[in-house]
């Protein structure tokens, strides 16, 4: 990314400082913004964590806030587990990672989240610890995400 100040007031640099300073304040606000966000998310990721199933704690470890979405990584139907929300997403299981019980991937956050069929036909009911923790926090991400997307509009409002 690079930035570009062209001077067009006759040598007068009112317009170059006053694009700094509007410059500097987008930045500013911005940051705010972001960290705002991350703060509710962090929130989001621990209740997430103590929420979830602990037999072995290996699906709990998998737990984890990402700015870019795997899904689209991952295709369709995936045993991970992925919420996507305005700028993040959160996700659980990983089949790089193994369940010291099993010796088998953690690719089952799925099954666990939102429940399955055993093999012996009975319904196991899920335990839908990512959406529950993000529901305990609805109010205060819903409120972070309204003031982030009204700065953006005012921003880009202005003509």
């Amino acid at each position: 990314m690079s930035i570009a100040i062209q001077e067009d007031d006759a040598g007068t640099k009112k317009d170059t400082l006053e694009a700094l300073k509007k410059l500097k304040k987008d930045i500013a606000d911005g940051d705010k913004i972001q960290k705002e966000l991350a703060r509710i998310w962090k929130k989001i990721l621990r209740d997430a964590i103590n929420m979830c199933p602990k037999d072995t704690g290996a699906l709990a470890r998998t737990i984890r806030i990402t700015k870019v979405p795997t899904g689209s990584i991952m295709g369709g139907w995936s045993r991970i587990k992925e919420i996507t929300l305005f700028d993040r997403s959160i996700i659980a299981g990983d089949v790089t990672q193994t369940n010291p019980k099993t010796k088998t991937p953690v690719d089952y956050a799925t099954w666990v989240h939102d429940g399955h069929v055993r093999r012996d036909g009975l319904f196991h009911a899920g335990v839908p610890f990512l959406t529950h923790a993000i529901a305990m926090n609805e109010q205060e991400l819903e409120k972070a995400i309204d003031r982030a997307l009204k700065k953006i509009a005012q921003k880009y409002n202005k003509g």
